[in-house]
């Protein structure tokens, strides 16, 4: 149970079901949030909701155990009754022609995200914003349950991150890019942002440009200065495509949160621009590396507080 926090929310890292972490917050402190960022698992088949598995669970069967109950096929009736009680017509519609349609594993993911959309809507406040950082396997799936949960008219973007890469498929273009959706709670704060232009042919001097919704100035961790600086994490996100994120959409001392926390790298950069922030996992290798890494590179400036959920 969620320890009541009657002051302002600031710095909260939290491992356990970030279900129960969003209900929690809603009761306490209601719309709260300004800026939610999330990096979900893809059910791309790839295995990345299993991150850092053998040093996650080896040892631990409990924790294996709940990560299995919480995200598995098992849990969607329970997803899908809940979303039925809480009245969302189109979206329980859409997940029955899914179960019927497709195979079980899209009806779970798509149910337990549906049900984490609802109550990140709840949490945000009518300025608010939240970025959805998916891939070409769910993005068309999320983008109708994002539309049916925010509505359709509070879709802002759909921002390409293109990176670079080597190599070539056989039977398709290279899948080179991740898509992140943007949609805001009502009338969402915005600042544009300016990045480095690309020098052409027709090139006139000026160094910069209105940023777009394609982002291929970004690389990946793998491939920028950040790759010798910290470890690395499963599906761990570059620090400029955060800052971006950020201070496009929240301004100094705004709460940010991030529900699939992994690394830490919203709440790292959340640190940095100095906004409060909230970080949840329910993969207690995740929490411990964010938990390393923040103290690490803020040491004395770093002050949070830390709620293990899951015994």
């Amino acid at each position: 149970m969620l320890k009541p926090n009657p002051t302002q929310l600031r710095n909260q890292l939290y491992y356990g079901d970030n279900l129960a972490v969003m209900k929690a917050l809603l009761h306490q402190h209601g719309a709260c949030i300004d800026l939610c960022y999330i990096d979900p698992p893809f059910n791309s088949q790839r295995d990345y909701n299993v991150p850092f598995k053998a040093q996650a669970f080896e040892q631990d069967e409990a924790q294996e155990a709940i990560f299995k109950d919480t995200w598995s096929n098992v849990a969607y009736q329970d997803h899908l009754s809940e979303i039925k009680k809480l009245g969302h017509r189109q979206v329980a519609e859409f997940l029955t022609y899914v179960q019927v349609h497709l195979p079980a594993a899209y009806t779970a993911y798509l149910s337990m995200m549906a049900l984490r959309l609802h109550y990140i809507h709840l949490l945000l406040k009518d300025t608010g914003s939240l970025y959805v950082h998916c891939d070409q396997v769910m993005s068309h799936y999320l983008k109708l349950l994002l539309d049916a949960i925010f509505g359709k008219t509070q879709y802002r973007n759909e921002i390409i991150w293109h990176y670079k890469g080597t190599g070539r498929a056989n039977k398709h273009f290279p899948r080179k890019h991740d898509v992140l959706l943007f949609y805001a709670k009502k009338d969402n704060l915005f600042h544009p942002i300016r990045v480095a232009a690309a020098k052409t042919s027709g090139w006139t001097g000026k160094n910069t440009k209105w940023c777009d919704d394609t982002w291929a100035d970004i690389q990946t961790v793998y491939q920028s200065e950040e790759r010798n600086q910290r470890k690395k994490y499963p599906t761990q996100k570059p620090f400029g495509l955060l800052r971006r994120i950020i201070q496009a959409s929240s301004n100094e001392g705004d709460l940010v949160a991030d529900f699939f926390c992994g690394s830490g790298t919203t709440l790292a950069v959340a640190q940095e621009l100095h906004r409060r922030w909230i970080g949840v996992d329910i993969i207690i290798a995740g929490i411990n590396f964010a938990e390393e890494w923040l103290k690490k590179k803020y040491g004395t400036q770093l002050t949070y507080q830390r709620q293990d959920l899951i015994p």
